[in-house]
């Protein structure tokens, strides 16, 4: 009878550090927010371009969300209508490109991201 034992180490996405925050600011000249990165010591600041739809906005009271490999951004939005505001969850790859609604919050719903894991 033989034992045989075979490991293969791999490592894991999950402990890879990319040292990056993401954050809203508030751009006076264009008078609307936006959302950017940089690295941990608050250097290589690199506005990430959204292309929101007409009547929407960012909504400041959930903040954006990183992924965990730094390669899309999660925030939500406000439609403003009459009577009510919409607001949903948006997912866009850190190059502001491909923007989709992951979470339609219609009516008076109300959503709020928890986290990107």
């Amino acid at each position: 009878m033989s034992c045989k034992k075979d490991v293969v180490a791999q490592a894991s996405s999950a402990s890879t550090q990319i040292n990056k925050i993401v954050y809203y600011r508030w751009n006076d000249s264009a008078g609307a927010l936006q959302i950017w990165t940089a690295k941990y010591d608050g250097t290589a600041k690199t506005l990430i371009n959204i292309s929101l739809p007409t009547g929407m906005e960012f909504d400041d009271d959930t903040l954006p969300k990183l992924s965990p490999d730094g390669t899309k951004v999660f925030f939500t939005s406000l439609t403003p209508n009459v009577g009510n505001t919409d607001r949903d969850i948006y997912v866009v790859n850190i190059d502001g490109t491909n923007l989709t609604k992951i979470i339609d919050a219609t009516g008076d719903d109300e959503v709020a991201i928890g986290g990107a894991y």
